[in-house]
């Protein structure tokens, strides 16, 4: 069983909303996908604007920040990531090590 949840803060790092979602039985790189999914659809419903996604996937952050081809299994959410959710925000992406993430795997 998998799941994923996300921290939304704003621009002092301060808490503004936290989510958690039940995946099912799904890869690691789809669940953090989810995770990025998900986190966007709340930010973009609260109006945000200026988003910077955080994560430890060296391999999810790359793929979101070139939207390379290869990853054709997940062309269609990463598509609708890219055109739908976040088509009126400035979205930015950032690689965050795993021990500076103090709240993943709590």
């Amino acid at each position: 069983m998998s799941g994923c949840g996300g921290l939304l803060s704003d621009e002092k790092g301060g808490l503004v909303k936290g989510f958690i979602k039940k995946l099912g039985n799904c890869s690691t790189i789809l669940a953090e996908l989810c995770a990025i999914f998900w986190g966007l659809k709340l930010a973009n419903e609260m109006g945000f604007k200026k988003i910077i996604v955080e994560g430890d996937s060296t391999s999810v952050i790359s793929m979101l920040k070139n939207m390379e081809n290869q990853w054709e299994a997940f062309g269609s959410l990463l598509l609708l990531l890219q055109k739908e959710i976040c088509a009126n925000c400035q979205l930015y992406f950032q690689h965050n090590y795993k021990d500076g993430n103090q709240c993943a795997d709590c």
